[in-house]
């Protein structure tokens, strides 16, 4: 029997740079009026496109979005500030979309760290830990699903980190007092919880704001006085 002499080897494709992707977006400005583009559009989205993925597909979706903003604006040239803004769109849909996928104790977790946020009448900026996990506990009894403990809650919020979905920090109360991790969302908290509950499995919590509002306040009043 004949040994095949077939040995494949990986092929690896390097980023484009930003004059490369310079150049290709220039091959495009044909999809856009004539002098539509203000000269700092394609270097910028070139810039960013080389910064953040190096991925020409990405940066003509860029380039494209920009422009539906401008449309959107009646303008009739596109400008810095339009790419920049549809950046920063991209930016938050990449943070939706990686939320989208996760599995569902790591959304349960996410949506927990969220509504605390949310439902906090003060709406802090940073979240302390332990009442976003009494929070996690609650909705995993509402949902009648697994439990996990404290640590693997942690380790599932500040996991998301990674992607730019949240920061994490440890404070600590003074002597004897002991050390608090607490969270800080990139994103809106409601964008957040809206985008998980598209997910079949979490829809029905938009039926228990009131009662997860109740209990966001009430653990956080109770870490307060101990803390």
């Amino acid at each position: 029997r004949a040994q095949s002499s077939y040995n494949p080897d990986d092929i690896f494709f390097d980023d484009y740079d930003a004059n490369q992707l310079r150049s290709i977006l220039r091959n495009r400005r044909d999809a856009f009026k004539p002098d539509s583009l203000s000269d700092d559009v394609v270097p910028l989205v070139a810039a960013f496109g080389s910064q953040t993925h190096g991925d020409a597909r990405k940066a003509i979706d860029l380039l494209r979005w920009a422009g539906e903003l401008a449309e959107r604006r009646g303008a009739d040239t596109v400008i810095e500030t339009d790419v920049r803004d549809a950046q920063e769109k991209y930016t938050e849909n990449r943070k939706l979309r990686h939320i989208s996928g996760i599995s569902t104790q790591k959304k349960l977790s996410i949506y927990a760290v969220a509504a605390t946020a949310h439902y906090a009448r003060e709406h802090p900026e940073w979240i302390p830990a332990g009442p976003a996990f009494k929070t996690y506990q609650f909705i995993a009894d509402t949902m009648d699903t697994d439990q996990y403990s404290r640590e693997t809650f942690v380790n599932h919020v500040t996991e998301q980190s990674t992607y730019g979905v949240l920061d994490f920090e440890r404070r600590g109360k003074g002597r004897g007092r002991g050390v608090h991790m607490y969270f800080s969302l990139s994103e809106d908290p409601e964008t957040i919880m809206e985008t998980i509950r598209e997910d079949s499995r979490f829809e029905d919590l938009a039926h228990e704001e009131a009662t997860i509002s109740a209990v966001v306040r009430e653990r956080l009043k109770q870490f307060r006085n101990k803390n």
